[in-house]
């Protein structure tokens, strides 16, 4: 497995951005409109304002993950749509793709990472909590979230 920095716009990310918003559209109570919850503009995706990574498979090459970081200014960058393919989870992957989005983080000037999520995401939540973020009050206003995280990255 390796991370590498990618446009947000291009076509790998889109097709995992897609399946994302697909996957999230059916666990979430009554759906998803990935407009509504969040910005994913290329220009903050794109060092050095923000970067957008994508986990490939070495094995095949394909890619199996991505997580954007966007800036929220005072020394905060905000996780953004991170996603691993199902049939790559439980074994690692997403626990390494959050460490390298956290190094980026601190690569680009950030003292701390956010992010948001919903309550139904239970496997998500218990991984941020063993990574050590903490449960912290609302930064945002998206529809969808039901839980906000931080983490002193500096």
């Amino acid at each position: 497995m390796h991370v590498s920095s990618q446009s947000v716009t291009g076509p790998l990310a889109r097709g995992l951005l897609d399946a994302y918003v697909a996957e999230i559209a059916v666990s979430l109570p009554g759906g998803f409109d990935a407009t509504r919850s969040g910005s994913l503009d290329a220009a903050e995706m794109t060092p050095p304002a923000g970067d957008f990574l994508m986990l490939f498979d070495d094995d095949s090459g394909e890619a199996i993950g991505c997580g954007g970081l966007r800036p929220l200014g005072d020394g905060r960058l905000e996780i953004k749509r991170m996603f691993v393919t199902p049939r790559f989870r439980g074994v690692g992957y997403g626990r390494a793709l959050l460490h390298a989005l956290e190094l980026r983080s601190r690569e680009l000037g950030a003292r701390e990472v956010v992010l948001d999520t919903h309550t139904v995401l239970r496997s998500a939540i218990a991984m941020y909590e063993r990574a050590g973020y903490l449960e912290c009050e609302p930064y945002n206003e998206n529809p969808y979230a039901s839980k906000w995280f931080m983490k002193t990255i500096s």
